[in-house]
């Protein structure tokens, strides 16, 4: 090793929690405009010692070139995108600089840092296999948007099979196979409101320190290191975080317009009775006064839920709070009956073409994020597989069980209940093709 110790002093180690709480308190409170002029003072923890060195000392006369220039320039915002690219003097120091850091390095240095790009450049796509498909995320999106749209930011990455390939994303709640299919789908509830809401909770904080946790190594990614085509440019990395909640907000819209709109259901849709509040959940705890003296009204299924009374619209607000708060195990659905049948259906046309775009956008997604992760300098494989990719995996795999526990919820609800009291299990909406 270039400072004499042993094979002890790299072993690959995460970020401790007090570390992490302060980089973040430094990352978020410094103006993004003095952590341009703070650029090559900071590595990831093992990096420092092949780098950080060097540049602070042996080419501390290009570094202290890059900083005044920088300090002296009108248009900071113009150089932390790189606009005017090699054009821009205080670009071609940062570039100059960077130059002289692999110059003085060792080849050994040099040869881990292929390494590393290697390993960050695949990271994209092994994030995309194992977070929530885009056809998931487009469910979830449905029923509880603002935990869906925490988990995309959470986990930017997005799978998707084939490039303007529609995948139906009510397959994902199917419960019925045909002859042969020995797939068995998780599904359970449905669950009284204090324990859906319990859960609900649980996951809200555990999606928001996801989010904490991808939002500090990005802003580590955008400091600590340099992109090799953008010296200067820092917004690819929040590009990479915020590009997949647009992506999947399309692929739920266009889910939701593959279900009958309001006025057809009205027209079409099927009858449910309306249950306790503990049993069908939150969703139809206040329908009318005949469900607290044991009554049985009914109430037409609409595009989502029952279509509400004007009791009801005056606390849409905070009916759509209690829905994001509760898990879907205790959410009400349609049925399978109110789902367009009909191919010509202008809606149904409609909304397989906004899923079919977004498939193709996280498509652009992936390809941009692998450009962005191989294209980083100074991180070598330790710090690229401890700090970067282990903390990433950890967010995918976190965000994927929550999707999967709340798609196993929504399989486990009862979807048609026909009047008289006959109810079962078929399968959920989504289920016809």
């Amino acid at each position: 090793p270039p400072n004499g110790g042993g094979y002890k002093e790299y072993a690959c180690t995460l970020p401790t929690l007090p570390r992490v709480v302060y980089e973040c308190c430094i990352s978020i409170t410094t103006d993004p405009r003095d952590r341009m002029g703070e650029r090559f003072s900071h590595f990831f923890e093992i990096s420092k010692r092949d780098f950080g060195n060097i540049s602070v000392t042996t080419c501390n006369a290009s570094l202290s070139a890059f900083r005044d220039a920088y300090a002296a320039s009108t248009s900071k915002a113009a150089i932390s995108l790189g606009i005017a690219g090699s054009k821009d003097p205080v670009y071609a120091l940062c570039q100059q600089h960077a130059s002289c850091i692999l110059e003085n390095s060792t080849e050994w240095a040099k040869a881990n840092l292929g390494a590393s790009n290697l390993i960050l450049g695949l990271l994209p796509t092994i994030l995309a296999v194992i977070a929530p498909s885009m056809t998931e995320m487009a469910v979830l999106g449905v029923h509880r948007p603002l935990l869906s749209a925490i988990i995309s930011i959470s986990t930017p990455s997005i799978l998707q099979g084939r490039v303007f390939y529609y995948e139906d994303p009510g397959e994902v709640l199917k419960t019925e196979y045909t002859r042969g299919d020995i797939r068995h789908p998780l599904a359970f509830g449905p669950w009284s409101t204090r324990s859906a809401a319990l859960v609900g909770i649980v996951e809200f904080v555990l999606a928001a320190g996801i989010l904490l946790n991808t939002l500090i190594l990005v802003i580590q990614l955008a400091n600590n290191s340099i992109l090799s085509w953008g010296c200067t440019r820092t917004w690819p990395m929040f590009l990479w975080m915020f590009v997949p909640i647009l992506i999947h907000t399309i692929a739920s819209v266009g889910y939701s317009m593959t279900l009958k709109s309001k006025d057809a259901a009205a027209s079409g849709g099927v009858q449910l009775n309306s249950r306790p509040a503990s049993n069908e959940g939150i969703a139809l705890h206040k329908i009318s006064g005949n469900d607290k003296a044991g009554g049985s009204s009914k109430v037409t299924a609409t595009g989502y839920d029952a279509s509400p009374t004007t009791s009801q619209r005056k606390g849409f607000l905070r009916r759509n709070i209690d829905r994001e708060l509760t898990s879907c195990a205790s959410h009400s659905h349609i049925s399978r009956d109110t789902r367009i049948q009909d191919g010509q259906d202008r809606r149904l046309q409609i909304g397989i073409l906004l899923n079919s775009i977004a498939g193709f956008l996280g498509f652009l997604h992936l390809v941009f994020a692998t450009v962005v992760f191989s294209a980083l300098l100074f991180i070598v494989p330790l710090d690229a597989i401890g700090q970067v990719a282990l903390r990433l995996l950890l967010s995918a795999l976190t965000c994927r069980f929550i999707v999967m526990f709340e798609l196993a919820g929504l399989r486990g609800r009862p979807t048609r209940e026909e009047t008289g009291g006959k109810q079962g299990k078929e399968s959920l909406l989504g289920n016809a093709a």
